[in-house]
């Protein structure tokens, strides 16, 4: 019996001893793998902070296009309407007390009306012919 009592206990005591064993073995594999875990963290966070700073460069880069576009379009609207308003005031030149009389005029010497007919009339409006459209009409 006692025999059979110590082989028991040598059974026990290797299989105490194999348990042992595979339980540092499997320390060493989870620390192994706490190991790669963490580098992949820190790999991921790095990667993860470059793509924010890329993605802040690219939405400034872009708020800042949209700000020169919307800038040049402010620019050209008002070049347009500067534009428009000297064309306006360009057309408000042409049309004036002295052009009317100057045009009447001409189309009066069309229908065989002369100038000095003309010239008696601007001056009774106040706007009279000058003396060079007068002499070479005559």
């Amino acid at each position: 019996m006692s025999g059979d009592l110590d082989d028991r206990l040598d059974q026990h005591g290797r299989r105490i001893q194999t348990l042992e064993g595979d339980v540092a073995t499997l320390k060493l594999d989870v620390s192994k793998i706490g190991l790669v875990l963490d580098h992949h963290a820190d790999k991921a966070e790095e990667r993860h902070g470059i793509l924010s700073t890329q993605q802040i460069r690219m939405m400034d880069l872009l708020e800042e296009r949209e700000k020169d576009a919307r800038d040049y379009r402010i620019r050209r609207e008002e070049i347009e309407e500067e534009a428009k308003i000297a064309h306006r005031q360009w057309i408000k030149s042409l049309v004036n007390p002295q052009t009317i009389i100057i045009i009447l005029g001409i189309l009066a010497a069309l229908l065989g009306t002369r100038v000095a007919d003309i010239q008696q009339v601007a001056e009774m409006v106040g706007t009279p012919i000058p003396a060079a459209l007068k002499s070479s009409s005559e």
